[in-house]
């Protein structure tokens, strides 16, 4: 390192780094997130000298508030600092630190497992509704039953997709371990016979002799007002 480190992002990994190391050396478990955490605590050895008159250039209260402004000693005191107060046994600051950084962990894993989630339904969605809008018959002039059935359950299983996103969505928060819950088997049960009971009321097998033969744009249309009213339907029966 040298005298004056102008790099924040070299200063913080190897203050992290550095902080990690010597916890685990010291068998007390450290995580980048807490050591970072702690790391940013440490107050600046400047600011008992702030003059206060001076209001124009107080100096920071943190030390690194300003790290363009470390020296080699600074950052070496910081990670002594930083280890002294993680390696401290039964600490109130401490343990108070480890609980924010233990709800903020579990937070990040919920936010990104309910974001792939999404993530993944919305593929599946598009990936369905290709397959609804580009499929005609055999024939090209007739469809029978079995294939009626067909498509008429891949409508069902698209609109269904819906459902669990929003329980994606409004079961966020958990098991405790970082992820949230999908919709539970009896939840489902339930939103499936919703769903069922609706799309059959609006469009059932037998109408889709009409729907097979429109072309892509008019069936992503009769799709999306279909999804709209079997969602209406749903939100209405709830009263």
């Amino acid at each position: 390192m040298s005298k004056e480190m102008n790099n924040t992002a070299s200063i913080m990994e190897t203050a992290i780094h550095e902080i990690t190391q010597r916890c685990d050396a010291a068998n007390t478990p450290c995580s980048e997130l807490l050591a970072a955490f702690v790391a940013r605590t440490i107050p600046s050895h400047h600011s008992d000298n702030n003059d206060d008159d001076d209001y124009d250039n107080p100096s920071p209260l943190f030390a690194l508030d300003n790290p363009n402004s470390l020296t080699e000693d600074d950052v070496l005191s910081i990670i002594n600092q930083s280890v002294h107060l993680i390696t401290q046994k039964n600490s109130p600051s401490i343990e108070t630190i480890k609980m924010q950084v233990q709800f903020t962990t579990s937070r990040l894993k919920n936010e990104k497992w309910r974001r792939d989630k999404e993530e993944n339904i919305v593929k599946e969605r598009r990936h369905l509704v290709m397959g609804i809008v580009n499929t005609v018959p055999r024939g090209q002039t007739t469809a029978d039953y079995e294939f009626l059935t067909r498509l008429h359950r891949d409508i069902f299983s698209y609109i269904m997709k819906t459902a669990d996103c929003g329980g994606v969505v409004m079961t966020n928060g958990g098991n405790g371990d970082g992820r949230s819950s999908s919709l539970s088997k009896d939840v489902r049960r339930g939103v499936e016979r919703e769903v069922a009971s609706a799309v059959d009321s609006v469009l059932p097998v037998i109408a889709l002799k009409c729907f097979v033969f429109l072309n892509a744009e008019e069936k992503r249309y009769q799709i999306d007002e279909l999804e709209s009213i079997v969602l209406g339907i749903r939100l209405f029966n709830k009263r």
